[in-house]
């Protein structure tokens, strides 16, 4: 069973507004909930999108037949699409689809067709992609609240002649999964069908971390601003929040100083950290010394003094003398 951490965003590596701890990327820090909102407004609109990446894959993937020639006629089967790789991800769309509406369906107790905990697969129709999308979109944290629970999926095809299954070809096997994974599975596929088959129109990227700030007072902050080629309208593709150029650009000033004042606070913190340190660990000496019976002897003085002067020595920085921390000069006399 995966193990996550409850005060980060189950997206891990893949949120939005993921931070680097020890060398690893990890989720964003949350109060409340599986994801952090930057991530949850993604999901929304590769859920809402999902059709519409069905529909794209569907007219770019080529004829399925020669138009204007005879059919076989001892074959029933279609002739071999253009592009199978696209087939592929337009058929995974609508397995995660369906998968993620079969979790929440269960979950609320919609009495529905469960066909991933029997045999069979579904239609790879766009049909299974719009019931799926009417069940997901208000329910998105049902689904993110899903436990690990096994479903069939296609196993890997045998290189030779052995390992095939004797009625149903392909082997199939079970395989776990939860909402979060199920969820960042539908986000990555709506990226993989932008890469596919590229953007609709060129889009210039700022590389300011996003302004806007929701009803619980906090930053988007994700690196997804930008101005689609053509118009002079801002947005971010995380929050949906929009601006017109003029205000977008006053608004980077205001992103600027928080920035620099996000940065003094840091090292405020750090500062403050590392002083109660040192003072914790003067205290304690102090403790120690007072109740060791030896601080009576002659030269104890010098061995606490040279304890304490060890402690302000640690650290990144050693302590520094008020005039060693002066940064501003004052006025010459």
């Amino acid at each position: 069973m995966t193990q996550r951490d409850p005060h980060r965003c189950a997206f891990e590596a893949r949120c939005t507004r993921r931070e680097l701890l020890e060398d690893e990327h990890v989720g964003a820090q949350i109060v409340d909930g599986v994801v952090c909102d930057g991530c949850l407004t993604k999901l929304r609109y590769a859920v809402k999108g999902m059709p519409a990446d069905w529909e794209r894959l569907h007219h770019g993937m080529g004829e399925r037949f020669i138009a204007g020639g005879a059919k076989v006629s001892g074959t029933h089967e279609h002739a071999l699409v253009i592009n199978e790789h696209r087939e592929a991800l337009q058929a995974h769309i609508v397995d995660l689809a369906d998968r993620a509406a079969e979790m929440v369906e269960t979950a609320l107790n919609i009495n529905g067709r469960q066909r991933h905990g029997r045999m069979g697969f579904p239609a790879h129709d766009k049909a299974t992609v719009e019931h799926a999308v009417n069940i997901l979109e208000p329910n998105l944290d049902v689904l993110l609240a899903q436990p690990e629970q096994d479903m069939l999926v296609w196993g890997r095809i045998p290189d030779g002649d052995e390992g095939w299954h004797p009625r149903n070809g392909q082997p199939r096997e079970f395989q776990s999964f939860d909402g979060v994974g199920i969820a960042a599975q539908i986000v990555h596929a709506s990226r993989l069908v932008y890469q596919e088959l590229g953007r609709a129109a060129l889009r210039h990227s700022d590389p300011m971390p996003c302004p806007a700030v929701n009803h619980k007072g906090e930053q988007c902050g994700a690196y997804t601003v930008g101005r689609w080629d053509g118009t002079a309208e801002y947005d971010c593709t995380t929050c949906g929040a929009r601006w017109p150029e003029r205000e977008y650009q006053w608004l980077q000033g205001l992103v600027i100083d928080l920035i620099k004042e996000q940065e003094e606070t840091d090292l405020l913190k750090f500062l403050l950290a590392e002083a109660y340190s040192r003072l914790d660990e003067i205290s304690n000496l102090v403790k120690k010394a007072d109740s060791d019976p030896a601080i009576d002897l002659p030269g104890a003085g010098r061995v606490v003094a040279e304890s304490i002067q060890g402690v302000l020595n640690n650290g990144l920085v050693p302590h520094q003398t008020p005039k060693e921390r002066q940064t501003v000069k004052g006025p010459k006399k």
